[in-house]
């Protein structure tokens, strides 16, 4: 070390006295007792002591640490931690060499997590750090250099602790990040300080004579290891001063400590990486504690002393820092023109420092009315930023961007509401939306005592959207009616009414009550009256058509998806909700064996232009319009009079584009639009006659892909209530005709086929006047399944079905068992024993039928149900007529 350097080093420190630090950081200055002169003397002439025999073992290890040193100092993590664990992985290794490669491959991987491009990941790579050399200490008690591999776990836990000083810098309001690093920079610097103790104690202690191995640490490792050790300490002191708001004790504490820890390191004359380092962290101390005039002497004397590359390009650092803690921007830009023109491409935190300046400089010049300069100054911040990002400077380009966002939060909404606003997102993208809400609901307060209308509306409608995005839908409901009366006829006053609207929905959805029901409908009517003229008026259409068809409202349902332009977003979900509420429309009147001569010629008429569109060949196909187009060929089919071959050409259009698809790699069309669509082919197919084309569909469709089967035989089976007899028969046939080219044996399905074939096999034995070899099947899945009641009394019908004695019999008793799981009363319970008083009479039990129906008739006498009623009556004629 220099003499200049020494003397600029004292003047830092005597300028450290003066009241104006005292004024600044309210502590009081250490009184400098020891000669800096005297400590450098004593260690050289300490060091000149080295037995000859602890020179030879330094050298050794000097070297190998050298080695990793300049792999590391390269970027070259992963060679240094594949060549470490190669030699660990050798075979009597001792003691010393295993704990030192173990250490190098801590270090190696501590340096390697600071370039993990996710904190996981960098989470990962500490753990292994610590890994290390944490299950050495496990399985060795009493380790002779145990010191050695506690400091490096201590020194894995600065990095973590570096790290997330970087992460709070990020997101500096993140209350529970910076109590994190609070917490865990209190317990380094405890562990550190009691390391430190130890080390001395250790070197003071040691006698060679009991090391008969040679295992512990020699002195002077020991002194190296406690400088190490002092400069974790006092860079941990300065992270922690930093967790801290300017102006604070605490941080001014820290500060105080951290600078006496690095004062002493920084005055040994070592002039390796410790001493740079020490230094350079040292000049920071005195920067941050409001003493420019000191940092300024130590940078000088540093550069005299022509330290490495990487100490000088963190003294460029310090250098901008410092003019800019001493308001010097000008000066700041020159230094950094001169700093690019040398390095051509600037590091990470000079690119940062970049933008900084160039947008105070931009600030300064839009206070002296000169906008062109202020532009041409912020086009620079904004090229700056895309130079750090495109350099793989991540993490200074999102500092540097998040500049540019409280600038531009600033002017936008000025100094104290910018602010607020620039907290509440940066508290909302850490995830803390509680404490977001919060500093949104100040700004949006703030605005509104400004009557800063148009400002107040954009706040309240984020504030708003999280209220929502927490699941408070109540409080979010009366701020977007806030945001709408303060901003009617600005562009959020839509917006702000429809999500009111869409708060009420979930409310009900919550809690369903009929208040809340006609609450929701109303905001939604009148959503769509005032704002007819805006694109949330077809979005308010779409929740209300959503509504009314699961209210079972269908046709008001279906009214309202015709209703939504074909420029919305929503138009094509809304054509699939025009065939899905068309189908169900028909559905419900065939059940009901009500008349569809007037409704479906209409709603054919009605599908006719949205059929066309979805079939246009200049229109890419979509999974949308496949699903369209599917369920209005179900209709098509499902028709009094079917429309086979309309549904054909449709289905034929959805398969040939699902297959394009699929050979042109794309993205994968929904498994069950492609398998239903097959499977109402095969019915057109069948329907039109072509029943050879529907057994080579079915054949070329499973041998493609085996795993549609299932899909397949569902989609034919769905059609069942809509089919002839003969076109019934038809399909069961070509069902079974699939579970034979797939290979199933039927006879010895085993029981995961049972469970994922067995109803369509027995549903096409039924189609197929097979009833008998369904009721099999049934029966091996009901001894699965002895609650499933629909499958119960599907195997009691199909006993009735064979109309033998026997098998009536066996339905009767189906239906008893039936009634015991069933609510008495219920329609599902009279319906079981309405057949078990109807098997009675066929098998001419007609006592037990008349005992049933007595009692039957005197705990409910009036069946809601007209069809249930039916055949009670027809009951007691047929026990009449018996008499």
């Amino acid at each position: 070390m220099s003499r200049r350097l020494l003397t600029a080093t004292l003047h830092g420190l005597q300028r450290l006295t003066n009241e104006t630090v005292r004024q600044r950081c309210g502590f009081r200055s250490t009184v400098i007792t020891s000669s800096l002169r005297a400590l450098f003397i004593f260690f050289v002439l300490t060091a000149s002591r080295l037995p000859a025999q602890e020179l030879n073992h330094a050298d050794e290890w000097q070297r190998v640490e050298k080695y990793f040193d300049g792999l590391r100092s390269r970027g070259l993590y992963s060679l240094a931690e594949t060549v470490c664990h190669r030699k660990l992985a050798e075979q009597g290794l001792d003691l010393t060499t295993r704990t030192r490669y173990s250490v190098e491959l801590s270090q190696s991987l501590t340096e390697h997590s600071h370039t993990a491009p996710t904190p996981d990941q960098q989470t990962e790579l500490l753990q292994q750090a610590r890994q290390a050399v944490s299950v050495i200490l496990e399985n060795q008690r009493n380790h002779p250099q145990q010191i050695l591999l506690e400091s490096q776990l201590a020194f894995v836990t600065a990095s973590e602790l570096e790290s997330l000083r970087w992460q709070v810098a990020l997101s500096p309001f993140d209350r529970q990040l910076i109590d994190r690093a609070q917490q865990l920079a209190d317990s380094l610097i405890a562990t550190l300080q009691r390391l430190e103790e130890q080390a001395q104690e250790q070197e003071q202690a040691r006698d060679r004579r009991t090391d008969v191995m040679n295992e512990k640490l020699l002195p002077h490792q020991l002194r190296s290891l406690q400088r190490t050790i002092q400069l974790r300490l006092g860079t941990a002191l300065l992270d922690k001063a930093q967790l801290f708001p300017e102006s604070t004790s605490d941080r001014a504490d820290a500060l105080v400590k951290a600078s006496e820890v690095l004062r002493q390191l920084a005055a040994i004359a070592s002039n390796d990486q410790t001493m740079w380092q020490s230094q350079l962290a040292y000049t920071t101390t005195l920067r941050l504690r409001g003493t420019p005039a000191a940092a300024w002497s130590m940078i000088n004397a540093m550069r005299e002393d022509n330290p490495p590359a990487a100490i000088q390009e963190a003294l460029a650092v310090e250098h901008v820092e410092l003019l800019i803690a001493e308001d010097r921007y000008p000066d700041a830009a020159d230094f950094l023109r001169q700093q690019q023109t040398e390095q051509r491409r600037l590091s990470g935190p000079l690119g940062f420092l970049t933008a900084r300046v160039y947008l105070r400089l931009s600030q300064i010049a839009t206070e002296k009315n000169r906008p062109e300069l202020a532009a041409e100054l912020l086009k620079e911040v904004h090229r700056t930023i895309e130079i750090a990002t495109s350099t793989g400077n991540s993490y200074w380009a999102t500092r540097a961007r998040n500049l540019l966002a409280d600038e531009e939060s600033r002017n936008t909404y000025g100094a104290e509401i910018g602010t607020l606003v620039r907290e509440g997102q940066a508290l909302f993208a850490s995830g803390n939306s509680s404490a977001a809400a919060q500093r949104y609901a100040q700004a949006f307060a703030a605005a509104r005592e400004k009557k800063a209308e148009e400002a107040a509306a954009e706040i309240g409608y984020t504030y708003g959207s999280i209220l929502l995005n927490q699941k408070q839908f109540s409080e979010a409901t009366e701020v977007f009616r806030q945001v709408k009366s303060l901003h009617t006829a600005g562009p959020r006053a839509a917006e702000a009414d429809l999500l009111a609207a869409w708060c009420l929905g979930m409310m009900f959805r919550d809690t369903p009550s009929s208040e809340r029901l006609e609450a929701y409908v109303a905001a939604l009517e009148q959503h769509r009256t005032t704002h007819a003229g805006s694109v949330t008026a077809s979005e308010a259409t779409w929740m209300l058509a959503q509504l009314q068809e699961q209210r079972l409202q269908t046709t008001q349902a279906l009214s309202l998806y015709v209703s939504i332009p074909n420029t919305h977003l929503r138009y094509r979900e809304s054509t699939i909700g025009i065939a899905r509420c068309s189908e169900t429309i028909l559905d419900r009147l065939r059940r009901l064996n009500k008349s569809r001569s007037e409704w479906e010629p209409a709603i054919v008429d009605l599908l006719a232009p949205y059929i066309r569109e979805a079939m246009d060949p200049l229109s890419p196909p979509t999974p949308e319009k496949a699903d369209f187009l599917v369920r209005t060929s179900r209709i098509l089919i499902a028709l009094e009079q079917p429309d086979f071959e309309t549904a054909d050409t449709l289905l034929s259009h959805v398969l040939t584009a699902a297959s394009n698809e699929e050979q042109q790699k794309g993205t994968p069309w929904p498994q069950d639009t492609v398998e239903t669509a097959a499977g109402l082919r095969i019915i057109s197919l069948t329907g039109l006659g072509r029943t050879e084309d529907a057994i080579n569909l079915l054949k070329s469709t499973v041998l493609l892909n085996r795993e549609r089967l299932k899909g397949i035989l569902n989609g034919l089976s769905s059609m069942a209530d809509v089919l002839t007899q003969d076109q019934l028969k038809s399909v069961g046939e070509i069902q079974l005709a699939a579970v034979k080219l797939a290979g199933l044996k039927v006879q010895s399905l085993s029981d995961d086929e049972l469970e994922k074939f067995g109803p369509v096999v027995a549903t096409a034995f039924e189609q197929t006047g097979q009833f008998i070899r369904a009721i099999e099947i049934l029966i091996r899945l009901l001894d699965n399944h002895p609650r499933d009641a629909d499958m119960r009394r599907r195997v009691a019908l199909l006993y009735l079905k064979t109309g033998r004695p026997a098998d009536v019999a066996a339905a009767q008793l189906e239906f008893r068992k039936l009634e015991g799981s069933l609510k008495a009363g219920s329609d599902l319970w009279m319906d079981a024993r309405i057949h078990v008083i109807e098997a009675a009479i066929t098998l001419e039990n007609f006592d037990e039928a008349r005992k049933l129906l007595k009692v039957t008739q005197l705990l409910y006498p009036n069946p809601k149900n007209d069809d249930l009623k039916r055949r009670l009556s027809e009951a007691s004629a047929a026990l009449a007529s018996a008499n």
